[in-house]
């Protein structure tokens, strides 16, 4: 599904939400990180038919077929910035399964299936409410050659270029420095990661060409909320401050 979200300003925004999701998506006066409101997002416990079921609600700053659709293969910088949340209630995903929660997703054909090439996660753990750590994890095609044994192996596998923990119930600043570099130019690929003013910088390839099996399109687009394998957890998330552009910010 694709459905239009109305604020009460009557600005619309995209979102996607996989068939079945059970989820929540609202605007929150009392969770805002800068007043009138934040966006709150919840993916609500599930039992999964099978290993394959997903569940998605994602917000879209950048869509991949939009007209300010990043373009993986001229190398140019853009920068993104949001405020982040995790909610005083957040489950982290059961072992074995992932939860994510901003990616660029860059498309492909329809028979083609990569997971994205720059995204965060949250380490799985048995007990759910053990501490956050957010993982910050890049792909090329090089990445895609190592297979995993279960179904979190094969999609989360992927270079960790930095983790934090993070604490419930408190707002996180959170920006980046995004120029791609799917390993075929001579240009260098980074990503500049700030968390809360803390940076660091990873140096290196990041996106996909095609190649085989795996058919690409230069274009990706960006999106916020929960994304993840349906499991018996809860994951309630709050955005604010969106932004994104050529210029930093």
């Amino acid at each position: 599904m694709w459905p239009l979200f109305v604020t009460p300003d009557n600005q619309t925004y995209d979102f996607t939400i996989l068939e079945d999701t059970k989820y929540s998506a609202w605007l929150s006066p009392s969770q805002s990180s800068t007043p009138p409101y934040s966006l709150g997002i919840t993916n609500f416990p599930a039992v999964p038919p099978d290993s394959d079921t997903r569940d998605k609600t994602v917000f879209h700053i950048i869509k991949h077929d939009g007209p300010n659709a990043i373009n993986m293969y001229d190398s140019k910088v853009s920068y993104l910035s949001f405020d982040m949340q995790f909610a005083n209630d957040y489950q982290v995903p059961s072992e074995n399964y992932y939860v994510l929660h901003m990616q660029v997703w860059q498309s492909a054909e329809s028979d083609s299936k990569a997971p994205p090439p720059f995204s965060i996660y949250v380490r799985p753990n048995k007990n759910p409410n053990a501490d956050i750590s957010v993982l910050f994890v890049v792909r090329d095609n090089k990445t895609l050659e190592e297979k995993g044994e279960t179904k979190y192996e094969r999609f989360r596998k992927g270079k960790i270029v930095y983790e934090q923990k993070v604490k419930r119930g408190q707002w996180y600043k959170m920006q980046f420095k995004l120029k791609p570099d799917p390993n075929f130019s001579n240009t260098t690929g980074e990503i500049q990661i700030a968390l809360n003013n803390k940076t660091f910088t990873y140096k290196g390839a990041w996106g996909y060409t095609s190649s085989g099996d795996l058919q690409v399109r230069p274009e990706a687009g960006i999106n916020i909320g929960v994304y993840r394998m349906r499991h018996m957890r809860k994951q309630t998330v709050y955005f604010d401050n969106i932004s994104y552009g050529t210029e930093d910010k």
